[in-house]
């Protein structure tokens, strides 16, 4: 309130002082706060003074430098946003003389939305909110708000009463946060913000008071109490700088009091006054604990270290004994006198306020005879104006023990109840008294003068874990089921874990152990071990004998009827001694090669029907089952063998495979397009030293006396094999090479005619341009790039094949077009595939996903083979592109692609793209300029016609990617000098 007073009769001052800037009165002058700002001027600091009400409305800043202010304070003025909106927005650089004060925010995902500005907020009520203050690289000084009942359901700062990322440097003080799922959260990618949290009183949220994450806070004399989870939370990444923590009063929350995390060497904790179970706690290494000194470190109920902290009590200043609050439950945490935190912190601090929580004097002798040292905690102790005791009592949590063997009585001591220091405490029956078993009350009283307070707690005694029933020595007969059990009684829940000659039996874990096929290796001892919460105890050994025993039939093969075609399957189980010996029978006579438990006869036929039995055998005797009879029905032709097509190369063979099943026996009849083949009456065909006119479709019919049936089709594609020799690359180098020589169309280079060649990525995924049928789309690898794991690719490799009007001289070929003409050289020792992009315009920044990219082609293109290769150049292309190429000696992924010709926005034939499997990667370049040249074609310089030559011009470049989310893509620049940072690989990850 003091601040809101201030900052109203500041604005009436710079008013009367100025004549530039103006008071604009809401409703009066303008009839919502929106309009009232949007009239504001922008070279002023005007003030929109605004009247009690309700105003429904998302209020914007609009980047102007404007002190909002209510009229009568937030009890009559209320700012509510329609559904999904933030009540306030700063998010269009606004500055600290932007201020918002005296408004009540409610309603709203949001109270206050602020992003990448640094506004004034003072003496506002945020209520039911999905969160208080959401700041994103931003800022703002918060001073005097009460946030309270901020909740949320979706994670991340929803239900946070503060929440700041992007190393904000602001100060929060003065705040009252109560009752919000969290408290405050700092988040910087870097330790490089270093916001302060001063003099905040956080109480009763659910969750921590303060997290910070990897931000230089400076937290100072705030009170924190009765929260959820941790009172301070801090996490500290290896290399970046620390918060540090100075005289706060921190009690009564339900996680640890201070909690710190990560590499914790330069976390300063001094003067505090820490209560809680347990007080402090450290995740981290030895190496890597905070700074404690002159603190109070307590725990009235268990251990006040924890973690990787051990006891500090008596060193540095530091000691744990209770401080003696005037009273917790109504939430007064001030010193009484006698506390042993007066005067016991240290003055040398790095910082230390001028006043305390209360605003009272900072430094004040507590007692007569020491000298005026700081006190720890938040609040000062100052003899002439003691605190007001109250008379409180808190038993400590109910208690199990465990009774010794064989008895019923235990002896327990228990943590007396936590008590005004002043107070006489007396329970009943008393610590360290004999208790027997079962739930026994312990009735605790404090009295003061002639108040009393009183409280109960519980202390349950268990009888020993202890075997009822014992297993049994047993003698099965070899195969036959046996079970062991045990009967324990004891505290539930009980585990049991058997044992087989001292070695622990996986998955044994229940009361009793089944042997189903019990045989001689199973023969010994058995014990079990039965466990709970309290201890465990081992049965005794019971002895299993297993006795040799002949097979028995215990469930014969089944009687099964088939279609001719289909596989027949039989099964036998026995029991006896093993191993056993098996052989099969049909119709009396035994099949050769048939010695197992289970017989499959495949694509049974009529000759297979009949009688089936087996002969199980061991060495004491022979057990014959049951006959089953098998029977075969006629069946027409069915594929279980589908023929497949796909790409084939000119002068290779094609094999195509369909099988068929059914009653036998069964005719094929291949067919292309739709015309029977002829000689091809076989389940396999084979073209040899194919040709072009082997391209089309290809099917087969199978026939047999009950039926016919017609393959799937398979769909083949023939594409020319290039005579090139086999080394061809190509690499574009920047604006030095001076081209001349005569002019040869189209002059392209093949890549990877006559062989395979492998290209090597130097350990970051990069994308290769080769141009394909477009009819005939092909991928980058042929089963798609997984990203549901974090993978980089690192080797592919690209096979040779041919495309368009020219099918001895076509091939995958890539190439840019300029006005001069230049003669193709041989090139040095191959490196790795980059495929690097550069900026003329200066317009580089941090590409992500589903991001656009302005970059420009090389007109300078370099491709290198033979010596004698041409190649025509034209020089006004707008935009650049740099790729090497270079073959390496293994690798096993294919790598095509496809790329054609843009006339609009929509992806058809037409289209220009670019294919990294199926859906996996796609990178689209729209809006062609029309005002360059560049082309890809798919012919060699030795004839070939020009046939793919395309005019476009590249203005963007969309990379999207498919996975397990979140996907993040990473931009490198690389070489080669002078300007190393005009280059770029990409890496796609994900977890």
């Amino acid at each position: 309130m003091r601040i809101w007073i201030f900052l109203l009769l500041l604005a009436g001052a710079v008013a009367r002082a100025q004549s530039t800037p103006r008071t604009l009165h809401v409703p009066a002058d303008f009839p919502t706060i929106e309009a009232a700002i949007s009239n504001a001027s922008r070279l002023t600091v005007d003030t929109v003074l605004v009247a009690p009400g309700t105003y429904a409305e998302s209020v914007s800043f609009q980047g102007k430098n404007v002190r909002l202010i209510s009229s009568d304070g937030p009890a009559d003025t209320f700012i509510m946003a329609p559904t999904g909106a933030a009540a306030v927005v700063f998010t269009n650089d606004e500055t600290a003389d932007s201020v918002l004060s005296g408004f009540t925010l409610t309603n709203s995902p949001s109270g206050i939305l602020v992003s990448g500005t640094s506004p004034t907020i003072v003496s506002n009520v945020m209520v039911n909110c999905g969160n208080g203050v959401n700041g994103l690289l931003a800022s703002p000084a918060l001073l005097g708000n009460r946030i309270i009942g901020c909740h949320g359901t979706n994670g991340g700062p929803a239900g946070t009463a503060i929440y700041l990322s992007g190393n904000p440097t602001n100060l929060i003080e003065g705040n009252i946060i109560q009752n919000n799922d969290t408290g405050i959260t700092v988040i910087g990618p870097t330790a490089a913000g270093s916001p302060r949290i001063d003099n905040n009183l956080i109480s009763d949220n659910r969750g921590d008071a303060i997290d910070v994450q990897n931000a230089a806070a400076g937290i100072v004399q705030n009170l924190i109490v009765r929260n959820g989870g941790n009172g301070i939370h801090w996490f500290v990444a290896q290399g970046q700088r620390s918060p540090y923590v100075i005289n706060n009063t921190v009690s009564d929350n339900a996680g640890a009091g201070v909690y710190a995390d990560g590499f914790d060497a330069g976390v300063v904790v001094e003067n505090n006054l820490v209560v809680g179970n347990p007080a402090a706690y450290a995740n981290g290494a030895s190496g890597n604990l905070p700074i404690l000194e002159f603190n109070d470190i307590y725990s009235p109920f268990g251990a006040a270290f924890a973690g990787a902290l051990t006891n500090l009590a008596g060193t540095a200043g530091n000691q744990s004994v209770d401080p003696w609050f005037a009273c917790p439950p109504g939430g007064d945490y001030r010193l009484l006198a006698g506390s042993p935190c007066i005067d016991a912190g240290t003055n040398l601090t790095s910082i230390l306020p001028a006043s305390d929580f209360g605003g009272n004097s900072r430094i004040v002798a507590g007692t007569s005879n020491a000298p005026a040292t700081v006190d720890l905690g938040a609040f000062e102790f100052n003899p002439t104006s003691p605190p007001v005791p109250c008379l409180y009592l808190v038993c400590p949590s109910n208690l199990v023990v465990l009774a010794s063997p064989g008895q019923i009585f235990a002896p327990v001591s228990y943590q007396p109840p936590a008590a005004m220091p002043l107070a006489t405490v007396t329970t009943m029956p008393a610590s360290g008294a004999i208790f027997p078993s079962g739930t026994n009350l312990v009735r605790c009283t404090a009295s003061y003068g002639t108040n009393t307070a009183s409280c109960n707690f519980t202390v349950s005694v268990v009888v020993t874990l202890a075997i009822t029933a014992q297993p049994q020595n047993t003698n099965v007969p070899a195969g036959q089921p046996l079970t062991l059990s045990v009967l324990a009684t004891g505290f539930a829940p009980l585990n049991y874990s058997w044992l087989f000659a001292g070695t622990r039996i996986p998955g044994a874990t229940n009361s009793t152990l089944t042997l189903f096929n019990p045989q001689s290796t199973n023969a010994g001892a058995y014990q079990v071990v039965v466990a709970n919460s309290a201890g465990s105890v081992t049965s005794t050994v019971a002895s299993v004998t297993v006795v040799p025993a002949p097979p028995q039939i215990v469930a014969g093969p089944s009687s099964v009827s088939l279609p001719a075609g289909a596989d027949a399957a039989f099964t036998v189980t026995a029991q006896g001694t093993t191993p056993f010996a098996f052989q099969w029978f049909k119709d009396s006579s035994a099949l050769s090669g048939a010695g197992a438990a289970r017989l499959v006869v495949t694509n049974v036929q009529a000759s297979d029907a009949g009688m089936y039995a087996v002969a199980v055998s061991n060495s004491l005797g022979t057990a014959l089952s049951p006959p089953a009879t098998l029977t075969v029905l006629p069946a027409p032709p069915t594929f279980v063998t589908q023929p497949v097509g796909g790409p084939a190369i000119a002068s290779r063979n094609l094999t195509l495979i369909a099988v068929a099943r059914g009653s036998e026996p069964i005719g094929y009849l291949w067919r292309q397009d739709g015309v029977p083949i002829e000689g091809a009456t076989q389940s396999t065909l084979t073209l040899s030293n194919i040709t072009a006119a082997a391209a089309g479709t290809y099917d087969v019919i199978a026939t047999n006396a009950f039926g016919a049936a017609t393959s799937a089709v398979a769909h083949v594609t023939v594409y020319p094999f290039s005579e090139q020799p086999h080394e061809w690359g190509l690499t574009i180098n920047g604006y030095q090479d001076d081209f001349s020589g005569p002019t040869r169309n189209p002059g392209w280079v093949v890549v990877g005619a006559g062989g395979d060649h492998y290209l090597q990525t130097n350990g970051v995924l990069q994308v290769a341009v080769a141009y394909g049928d477009p009819n005939h789309l092909v991928y980058f690898p042929p089963g798609g790039y997984d990203t549901n794991t974090q993978e980089v690719l690192t080797r592919i490799r690209v096979v040779a094949f041919g495309v368009n009007d020219d099918p001895q001289r076509c091939g995958i070929a890539v190439g840019v077009t300029t006005n001069t003409s230049g003669l193709i050289k041989p090139w040095g020792a191959p490196v790795g595939l980059n495929l690097e992009f550069r900026d003329h315009a200066s317009d580089i920044n941090e590409l992500g996903l589903q991001n656009q990219r302005k970059f420009k082609l090389l007109d300078d293109v370099r491709l290198w083979g033979p010596p004698g290769l041409e190649v025509t150049w034209m020089n006004n292309a707008w935009y650049w592109m740099r790729l090497r190429l270079a073959p390496l000696e293994d690798g096993t992924n294919s790598v095509f692609a496809k790329v054609w010709l843009a006339d609009g926005q929509t992806p058809e034939p037409s289209d220009w793209q670019l294919r990294w499997g199926p859906n996996s990667f796609l990178s689209k370049l729209p809006n062609p300029l029309r005002s360059g040249y560049a082309g890809i074609t798919a012919c060699s310089g030795y004839g070939g016609i020009n046939n793919g030559l395309a005019q476009f011009e590249v203005s963007y470049i969309l990379i999207k990617a498919n996975g397990l989310p979140p996907i993040t893509a990473a931009w490198t620049p690389i070489g080669p000098p002078p300007n190393p940072s005009q280059f770029y690989n990409i890496r796609l990850t994900n977890q």
